[in-house]
């Protein structure tokens, strides 16, 4: 073969990996020192290399080019050494290890010296250990780092698990920025009595009252307290309430309230909405639909799965599951290809399991018997389910029918688009579960926008 100067070849080299490991934290080749005041009034110094810092980051670049361009050490007075040692791993590790005791003072250090790809980090950190019980630590991080996509997840989260978000502690303890965030969507998943109650409870914690009066509400809730869709109560629950807090109205807002309970067109002076919008899960949308197809081989090896059949998933996005879809099944005496019967029923739920925690105690997210469709068609679900990284989903089906095997080599990991991944866990090691990936061959997804 002859030779072409124009021939080039591309290869991934671990070089600057290993120089940055290598230098992480070293005195090694050190040229510049950050300095920490510790309890017992000593320094700790922090080494650290001017050219790796200015690579990555313009506010760095433009401290060693002007005010800092002759001092070979600065104080660090706005984040503790463990924080700063942190956010330093953005330049130098090819992967870094994000705390949640430090996340916060990271996001911070991140935004002050620009560095757009330490907050993406951190966001997708949040991402993967939100739970019901931080999200609003979660989103207020979020809105002060102007994170988008985290953002948007942890409004999902409290359209959708409102009453459990309701009841955490990281709500008693959000600011009245987040609290008015909550109030002010259009459609909650609990009652407008749920949300009256938890604005209560935030008063007495922030201002650690028992006995509310109207100029507490005033200090504290402000404006947020009008926001409260009064309207969507009835009078039974208006009256529950009254004995216990009629004195935080005035004579103008009972006129409000009643007005808006006994006329659903009435216009409130006061108060800012009428009645809020049933809760009737977030809308499925068809054409944005991402389908996760697991499909390997077809071959020739048969592969029992039993009549009770589990696959279990995880994903790195939160995001919507719509549906799915089995694979192809046949009865045990490799008969004809089966699906499921118009005359078989099978039981379909879905579990989330928490992290540290098993399926036993997993919460159901939806459980149905169908008798009228066939498993390896697309299986739609009433209301599309919250999918959120950090759990795991068990898609259990169960039918009264004979062992069925299948043919079908599945995926354990499916990248669909540049940054979601969707991965397939074994399963247990029970005598009639399928114990490599399950039959789930397609599921059906929408990102959260």
């Amino acid at each position: 073969m002859s030779q072409s100067s124009n021939e080039t070849g591309e290869f991934s080299s671990p070089i600057c990996s290993m120089i940055g490991e290598k230098l992480y934290l070293s005195e090694t080749m050190a040229d510049f020192h950050f300095l920490f005041e510790t309890n017992d009034g000593e320094y700790e110094r922090v080494p650290a290399h001017r050219n790796f810092l200015i690579a990555a980051s313009d506010v760095f670049e433009a401290m060693f080019n002007g005010s800092w361009e002759e001092m070979n050490e600065v104080e660090i007075v706005d984040s503790p050494v463990a924080a700063f040692k942190e956010f330093l791993q953005f330049f130098y590790l090819g992967r870094v290890k994000i705390t949640a005791a430090n996340v916060a003072k990271v996001m911070y250090l991140a935004n002050k010296y620009n560095l757009a790809d330490g907050l993406n980090m951190c966001s997708q950190f949040l991402m993967n250990v939100l739970t019901d019980d931080n999200a609003c630590w979660c989103y207020d991080l979020a809105n002060l780092f102007q994170q988008q996509e985290l953002k948007k997840y942890c409004e999902t989260v409290f359209t959708i698990n409102t009453k459990a978000v309701l009841k955490s502690t990281s709500f008693l303890e959000c600011d009245r920025e987040v609290l008015g965030h909550i109030i002010k969507i259009d459609s909650l998943n609990c009652s407008e009595v749920d949300i009256f109650g938890a604005c209560m409870s935030w008063v007495e914690a922030v201002s650690k009252q028992a006995i509310l009066t109207k100029e507490l509400i005033g200090t504290h809730l402000g404006d947020v307290f009008h926001y409260l869709c009064f309207g969507s109560m009835v009078n039974a629950e208006l009256a529950a309430i009254v004995p216990t807090y009629g004195n935080l109205f005035s004579i103008d807002e009972y006129k409000d309230i009643i007005q808006m309970m006994a006329s659903p067109g009435f216009q409130p002076t006061i108060f800012k909405a009428n009645r809020r919008k049933p809760f009737e899960g977030i809308q499925w949308d068809e054409e944005a639909t991402l389908e996760c197809d697991r499909l390997k081989t077809e071959s020739r090896n048969v592969r029992s799965v039993g009549h009770r059949i589990k696959t279990t998933f995880s994903t790195n996005k939160p995001i919507l599951l719509g549906g799915f879809r089995c694979c192809s099944l046949w009865y045990n005496d490799y008969g004809s290809d089966v699906g499921l019967s118009d005359i078989d029923s099978t039981e379909m739920k879905i579990v989330e399991v928490a992290p540290k925690t098993d399926a036993a105690n997993g919460v159901v997210l939806y459980n149905e018997i169908r008798s009228d469709c066939y498993l390896d068609e697309q299986i739609t679900l009433p209301m599309p389910r919250l999918i959120r990284p950090g759990f795991m989903y068990e898609i259990q089906l169960e039918q009264e029918q004979d062992d069925f095997c299948t043919r079908t080599s599945l995926k354990s990991e499916v990248k669909m688009e540049p940054d979601i991944i969707v991965q397939f866990h074994p399963n247990s090691m029970d005598e009639d579960v399928d114990n490599e990936t399950g039959i789930i061959q397609k599921l059906y997804f929408n990102r959260i926008v």
